[in-house]
């Protein structure tokens, strides 16, 4: 038995576009070092209010549907194209990236205010390597 975990929706050309450029812009930051990136991050978004559970799942759905990558294990890449969603839209996300040891498991994920957004349970408890916006 299968199911979505995210319902898939019919969607306007122009939010299918977004969603791609969410992903091309989040599989290009994802090549920069982290401190760059979390300067970059932090300095574009840090004045804007932050946006809500719902506003963060239909961006990640926007660009997990344009990515078959982010969709998949492109965790990093899904991250970064919901924060640039956000940011266009004014809003604010934040980006981590963690592991945890035993076994190594790597993992980035999106952030409001309240914690992670669409994640497993205890993803809070990974070492975190990288925080931005």
């Amino acid at each position: 038995m299968s199911f979505e975990i995210l319902p898939e929706g019919s969607e306007s050309h122009r939010r299918t576009a977004r969603g791609f450029a969410g992903s091309v812009v989040g599989r290009t930051l994802e090549m920069l070092p982290i401190p760059i990136l979390e300067s970059i991050l932090t300095r574009i978004t840090c004045r804007f209010p932050w946006a809500s559970e719902d506003e963060v799942s239909v961006w990640r759905a926007q660009v997990a549907r344009a990515s078959r990558r982010a969709a998949g294990h492109g965790c990093l890449q899904r991250s970064l194209g919901v924060w640039f969603l956000g940011a266009i839209r004014r809003r604010r996300v934040r980006v981590i990236a963690g592991f945890d040891t035993a076994p190594f498991v790597a993992h980035a994920w999106v952030s409001l205010g309240s914690g992670a957004v669409l994640e497993p349970e205890g993803i809070e408890s990974f070492n975190v390597a990288l925080v931005a916006g």
